[in-house]
């Protein structure tokens, strides 16, 4: 285990061009301050393919390679599986690279977001099967934010995230109660 190494799990996209790592310029500069204060991070987000990357047309992207900490940043792009047959694909080879990566670090620190594809939250999950100490960042309350949205979903996607919901709701209370930290930001308008 590295004496200060931090890992970070998002769900923040990271584009590959040209063999080099690109990521939204509001994340780099929050990267620059974590490697301020730690001697290595490691950073897991979510690889965009071609198809996804339209979704991102307004993110200004940089080059980790650029950043004056990028010899102290190692990057994990892991695979972008919101589809349960994508994420059933991707579960084993990725919880095995989230474990080593868990076990070689001394920090640890997961944004959660949803259910299918979340693989902060596997990472909470590994970090509690190997009884490590752990913290969770969330800048929303994800299952709130779908709930609030179900009125102008298409009706296939408002049942099965209806479903889906309380699964979210249990399983995020459970990590985040199990987490040593909580990061909680952002401005909650619900009436909970």
């Amino acid at each position: 285990m590295t004496t200060d190494r931090l890992l970070l799990v998002t769900h923040v996209a990271i584009r590959k061009i040209d063999g080099n790592y690109y990521i939204d310029d509001q994340t780099c500069k929050g990267l620059v301050r974590w490697c301020e204060n730690f001697e290595q991070t490691t950073y897991a987000g979510i690889e965009l393919n071609d198809d996804s990357v339209q979704n991102f047309a307004s993110a200004q992207w940089q080059s980790v390679a650029e950043l004056p900490c990028a010899s102290r940043l190692d990057i994990i792009a892991l695979p972008r599986a919101y589809g349960v047959g994508q994420f059933v694909s991707q579960y084993s080879r990725t919880r095995a690279l989230l474990a080593a990566e868990i076990a070689r670090s001394r920090y640890l620190c997961f944004t959660l977001g949803c259910l299918v594809g979340d693989w902060a939250a596997l990472a909470a999950v590994e970090a509690r099967k190997q009884g490590r100490p752990y913290g969770v960042w969330l800048d929303r309350i994800e299952h709130e934010v779908i709930r609030s949205d179900l009125a102008t979903m298409p009706f296939a996607r408002r049942m099965k995230e209806t479903v889906s919901l309380p699964m979210i709701e249990r399983y995020h209370r459970s990590l985040i109660q199990d987490s040593s930290t909580a990061l909680l930001q952002g401005m909650d308008k619900s009436k909970h």
